[in-house]
């Protein structure tokens, strides 16, 4: 747990989809050193929080699909600066049902984007607290993602 007066803001997306009963969520790389992530960015002020994670789905994974409006839960995590210091981060996330995912978008040449499955994920994903949170849904039965998904129509 990051605990310093100044904290980024971010918002992010889970883009998931259920096959077979299987949740697989995608993952992407980092543009600079290739960690596996999700897709992320800074807040828009013209758009709520949920819309805003969605945008920076497509445009980070080219990922679409309808995002639940409520989070599924934040993480924190250390944000590499170019001049090789820290700032503390905060990501509220919000699930994405998949319901395509393009073959080209805006930021395919930066990025690798891979489905995997939820508890996969869970270990490869680079940031520690993002991945106790992707913990924490595989063991509820991704409880939380089939909810969303049942609310979204899928």
């Amino acid at each position: 747990m990051i605990i310093e007066e100044k904290v980024t803001i971010q918002i992010g997306a889970l883009p998931f989809v259920i096959c077979d009963n299987q949740v697989l969520v995608l993952l992407i790389t980092s543009r600079t050193r290739g960690r596996w992530i999700v897709p992320k960015g800074k807040p828009m002020r013209d758009r709520s929080d949920s819309v805003a994670a969605g945008i920076e789905a497509f445009e980070e994974a080219g990922v679409v699909g309808p995002v639940h409006q409520d989070p599924i839960g934040s993480y924190e995590y250390l944000h590499l600066n170019s001049d090789g210091s820290h700032r503390p981060s905060r990501v509220t996330l919000f699930g994405l049902l998949a319901i395509e995912h393009r073959m080209e978008w805006k930021e395919k040449s930066e990025r690798i984007a891979a489905w995997r499955p939820l508890d996969a994920a869970t270990r490869e994903v680079d940031d520690a607290d993002l991945g106790r949170l992707l913990s924490d849904i595989h063991d509820e039965g991704a409880a939380t993602l089939k909810g969303i998904a049942a609310t979204l129509g899928g």
